[in-house]
């Protein structure tokens, strides 16, 4: 089982419900890890256009500041605010935490997380896991950890990093491989079985590749479409891990697995790059 330092969860703060919903799931994330401490990441943007200088940067921090102080109400959490670009201050602080959580369809300066060029900026540059929770009033938190194994590096550490949260929460993890039958378009490489083979040994492998301790791994080999077979898998799950292999072709775009897994997945989706 992989030894992730979960001494530091942060949490993009604008003040929205779904911010503040983010919030909750990161007290609850340090409340399972002794000594764990949120840090609430609120950005100063130059929405308004009228540009840039320090005198106006200061004060625009200094308003949101005082705003998101009003709101925590909590001097366990710590409060940092930076001026930039939304996604880029995101992406920054994912790294030295264990997980950047963050909210869906905000009603502040992250309302286009999920939609827009922010959650593009901000998956796709994130050297860390993030965490993107459904647009949901209320945090749902049982069920298995589901992992997509693909072959990639990246599925090996989703599957790591699925493993070590199990454990602290007490749950099991799902591990999938979708295969599929080759389009007519497509070159055919084998018979049907070829295929549903291949994938069986991917999971294999993944599985051997990590130390499950005293989490029990479900391996399961299902035919059909990825995406699909992951959301159809969220609906009873706690969680979604999903890895970004950008070494091996997996950068985010628009319609990218990762993309269409947090914009419409029922329970919250960790991404790991």
């Amino acid at each position: 089982m992989v030894d992730v330092d979960f001494s530091s969860i942060a949490v993009g703060f604008d003040g929205s419900p779904q911010s503040m919903l983010a919030l909750e799931m990161a007290r609850h994330e340090a409340s399972l890890r002794y000594g764990a401490h949120v840090v609430a990441i609120g950005v100063a943007e130059d929405v308004l256009g009228v540009g840039r200088d320090d005198a106006k940067d200061e004060q625009r921090m200094d308003a949101l500041r005082a705003y998101l102080e009003g709101l925590l109400a909590d001097d366990s959490i710590e409060l940092e605010v930076r001026m930039g670009k939304t996604s880029a201050i995101l992406a920054d602080v994912a790294s030295p935490a264990a997980v950047l959580i963050v909210g869906k369809r905000g009603s502040g300066g992250f309302r286009d997380l999920v939609l827009g060029s922010t959650a593009l900026n901000l998956l796709g540059r994130a050297e860390g896991p993030v965490m993107v929770l459904p647009a949901h009033d209320s945090l749902v938190l049982d069920g298995p950890i589901v992992v997509s194994i693909d072959g990639t590096a990246a599925s090996h550490r989703a599957l790591d990093w699925a493993v070590t949260e199990a454990h602290a929460r007490g749950t099991s993890v799902a591990a999938l491989a979708v295969w599929r039958k080759p389009h007519f378009w497509e070159p055919m490489l084998g018979a049907e079985s070829f295929y549903e083979a291949e994938a069986g040994k991917i999971l294999k492998e993944a599985v051997a590749s990590v130390d499950p301790g005293d989490v029990e791994i479900l391996s399961s080999l299902i035919e059909g479409h990825r995406i699909e077979v992951l959301l159809d898998a969220s609906q009873d799950a706690g969680l979604v891990v999903i890895g970004n292999e950008k070494q091996e072709g997996g950068r985010i775009q628009g319609h990218s697995a990762v993309i269409s897994t947090v914009e419409h997945s029922s329970c919250p989706v960790v991404v790991i790059p």
